[in-house]
């Protein structure tokens, strides 16, 4: 009988957000990142140690020993053990559970304990649990009653302050944001290098001392980018099939081999990321690096960073993760053949003023990440197709509420009264996502095409360009006030002047065509979907896909080449 103890962490980023302070939110994150690992540093470490239990959390080669826990998985906020005595994995339960009440209060976790003749079986019937205990409400204590005090920041019960802030009076704060505060305060932080080291690129032997506060940028604009692995949900059921009538050794080691190519593929592509936005965030050595990682593990990937250099980051980590992605998954793959070859990554940039509230602005950047993941999987010929990697990005002016979806539609969509019968739904002055690369490798016969970005770069770069950003910015303005013809007016006076003084129109036009999707025709500066159905009808431009590219992206660049002309 093999007995499995199921353990995951669940609304990870509400609770790294939840004060809404960037010291709480370094501290939750550093905390975090500590939590479960491989490693000697881990809490789940610790914890196993003290309880006195057998196991091998540090070596996934160890035989299958009577009494001994194994591990199949230990990273990313999870964990999934194994024994075939089931009160050892009692005891961990206990301790683990004891452990997470004293550092995490209200961490929302979800665990199963089940048992089964195989391997296999147990972790099905175990993950069935997880689902159901995802739905069950749980208690956490302190219990926040009717007449308790509150946390004017996230409305959770404020406990007794031991430590008071600056200042005469002490702020209401709930017992987690108390635990943030006193590991920011501590003289050792241990482990908060870890998180950092994910990130430091390795020939950087000093390493890099990251911000831990951003009042450095009033009124600067900051960009928050979150990234997520596609296709792994494919890889692990291929390689699940692929295990099948295994050993339960050959099981633990092939998932423990898949976790640790992940982990790997992930680090190498944010160092290799870092490394390229350094000349952009890191002013010079005494300087904090205008970048703060808040969380790495697994395919995951959340971090602020100067805006300027959010792009750059985002669109050479996707690159990286594909490649390193395909390198540290090659033994495996080579030992079970049919597995995908390479993962892929999209995600989304929010750009933001350094005073607006996180968890607002984490719950945008998610949206905007399933924004781009939804393109990737549309795009896929198969089921079982790793899709491409996507970026998508949005910026926003004033803190709100609303949704990726609904401040789309708000900043973007022009409903354009009295052109009904050009634009029968209206124009939309971007499409806000663009594949990282062009890669043959991907197929993209399923739904709308859209291009690479390196062609929306061909339209914003250069000394003299056909239509300049100035001149898109009027056109964006007049269509916003419902003004097409005065529009269409700026755009023909721009090239008919850029072909006055010699510039060559073609070029340009090659650019437009380059972003016109199938199935789509362009007039000018517009693309509309070629149907004679009206509901189906859709019309955009990409305006402020060039605006933001010049606001944020072509300036770093042009700080960038200052500094290696310098």
């Amino acid at each position: 009988m093999i007995h499995c103890y199921l353990f995951e962490a669940k609304s990870i980023q509400d609770y790294l957000f939840s004060s809404g302070k960037m010291k709480d939110v370094i501290s939750a994150s550093e905390r975090l990142d500590n939590l479960i690992d491989s490693t000697q540093t881990s809490v789940l470490y610790e914890v196993l140690n003290r309880t006195g239990l057998s196991h091998d959390l540090l070596d996934a080669n160890m035989q299958d020993t009577a009494g001994c826990i194994h591990f199949i998985r230990c990273k990313g906020g999870a964990f999934y053990a194994y024994c075939d005595d089931k009160n050892k994995l009692l005891a961990l339960r206990s301790s683990w559970s004891l452990a997470l009440l004293q550092l995490f209060p209200s961490l929302v976790q979800c665990d199963a304990l089940v048992s089964a003749d195989v391997l296999d079986d147990a972790l099905q019937r175990g993950h069935q649990q997880l689902a159901q205990a995802r739905n069950t409400p749980a208690i956490t204590l302190p219990m926040a009653t009717a007449i308790s005090k509150r946390s004017s920041r996230n409305g959770k019960q404020a406990v007794t302050v031991s430590n008071r802030e600056a200042g005469n009076a002490a702020e209401p704060l709930d017992i987690d944001t108390q635990l943030h505060r006193a590991y920011h305060k501590a003289s050792t932080r241990k482990g908060a290098m870890a998180l950092q080291d994910k990130f430091t690129p390795d020939h950087i032997d000093a390493g890099l001392t990251y911000e831990s506060s951003f009042d450095s940028f009033e009124k600067r604009d900051l960009a928050l980018i979150h990234i997520d692995g596609n296709g792994l949900g494919l890889l692990l059921i291929a390689l699940k099939k692929q295990l099948e009538g295994k050993s339960n050794q050959q099981y633990r080691r092939a998932f423990r081999q898949f976790s640790a190519a992940l982990e790997a593929a992930t680090q190498a592509a944010a160092k290799e990321a870092t490394a390229k936005v350094l000349p952009i965030v890191n002013v010079d050595e005494r300087t904090p690096t205008a970048l703060r990682p808040i969380v790495l593990g697994g395919d995951d990937v959340t971090l602020f960073i100067k805006a300027e250099a959010a792009l750059d980051f985002a669109n050479t980590f996707c690159v990286a993760f594909a490649r390193e992605s395909k390198t540290a998954l090659s033994s495996l793959v080579s030992e079970y053949p049919g597995l995908p070859e390479q993962l892929s990554a999209s995600g989304g940039i929010v750009y933001h003023k350094v005073n607006h509230p996180f968890v607002q602005m984490h719950h945008l950047v998610e949206d905007m990440c399933l924004y781009a993941k939804a393109l990737t999987k549309s795009v896929t010929s198969t089921e079982n197709a790793v899709g491409p990697a996507v970026v998508a990005q949005i910026r926003v002016g004033n803190a709100s509420q609303q949704t990726g979806d609904g401040l789309l539609k708000q900043n973007q969509h022009c409903d354009l009264s009295g052109w009904e019968s050009e634009f029968p739904n209206g124009l939309n002055l971007g499409q806000n996502r663009y594949f990282v690369e062009d890669d043959k490798v991907f197929s993209q016969t399923k739904t709308q095409h859209y291009a690479p970005l390196q062609h929306l770069l061909m339209l914003s770069q250069g000394t003299r360009p056909a239509v300049s950003m100035a001149k898109w910015r009027q056109m964006a303005t007049h269509l916003m006030a419902n003004d097409v013809t005065e529009a269409r007016s700026l755009y023909n006076r721009s090239l008919a002047l850029y072909e006055n003084k010699k510039g060559d129109r073609r070029v340009f036009e090659a650019a437009l065509d380059a972003l016109c999707p199938p199935g789509y025709e362009r007039k000018e500066w517009v693309y509309s979907k070629v149907t004679s159905d009206v509901k189906s009808a859709h019309s955009f431009t990409v305006i402020n896909d060039l605006l933001l590219l010049e606001h944020f992206h072509i300036k770093g660049q042009q700080l960038e080449d200052i500094k290696e002309q310098a």
